[in-house]
């Protein structure tokens, strides 16, 4: 009866450690979708853009998960980036910038959780001095995709910024 259950606790043991390693094994994406960049309060404005998500997504039970790659964002170019994403699914946007030589922030990232869809508040400079961006819930860009106009935009907004949505409650 003793061996019946060791032989059952192995078994569960094997099941949990392979889930888990299925869950958190690094995988690639390369994921281009077509999305909209709007400006909040602006309404005329909005402008099409193509997403597009190249590197590995790594899953984690305990801690954030974590991408690492490249993310391109129409003729912008972010290599060498390295998201640390916290429990909203979203980090700092910060990348090498090759046409510039520099790394860059370039606004708040927010995933779904299968790389799937994407928002991103644009800093944007104070009189072109990138070290002084920002971004304002009363008058700020974003970037969702997919979305194909400003309606499935803001709404796609709201659902990946859910919870931090008291913060931002202009979108």
């Amino acid at each position: 009866m003793k061996g019946k259950y060791q032989k059952i606790i192995l078994v569960c043991l094997i099941i949990v450690i392979a889930v888990y390693i299925f869950y958190t094994f690094p995988r690639e994406y390369d994921v281009a979708f077509q999305g909209i960049k709007y400006r909040l309060k602006d309404t005329s404005y909005q402008e099409k853009v193509e997403v597009r998500i190249k590197g590995w997504y790594t899953k984690k039970v305990f801690l954030g998960n974590r991408f690492k790659g490249e993310i391109y964002l129409g003729d912008k170019k972010f290599l060498n980036v390295d998201l640390k994403l916290n429990k909203y699914n979203s980090d700092i946007l910060m990348g090498y910038r090759e046409e510039i030589g520099e790394f860059r922030m370039y606004g708040k990232i927010y995933l779904g959780n299968n790389l799937d869809k994407v928002a991103i508040l644009l800093f944007e400079p104070v009189n072109s001095d990138y070290s002084k961006s920002y971004w304002s819930s009363k008058d700020g860009l974003m970037i969702s995709a997919p979305a194909k106009n400003r309606v499935e935009a803001i709404s796609l907004s709201k659902e990946l910024i859910k919870s931090e949505i008291i913060k931002y409650d202009n979108l």
